[in-house]
């Protein structure tokens, strides 16, 4: 995630939590060169995960 602070870092961030869940297709992402991020379902919460690609 990037913050004032720290600048980027990886991680996982919850971005929406549906009580009742959720349906439908996840969008493409568009990033950086040099990062990945994907999104997942977990539950009621859409995750958005994002880490440095080697």
């Amino acid at each position: 995630m990037i913050t004032s602070t720290s600048g980027a870092t990886t991680g996982t961030c919850t971005l929406v939590t549906a009580t009742g869940g959720s349906t439908g297709t996840l969008p493409t992402l568009s990033r950086p060169s040099g990062w990945s991020a994907t999104l997942q379902q977990s539950g009621n919460n859409l995750n958005l995960v994002v880490t440095a690609v080697p």
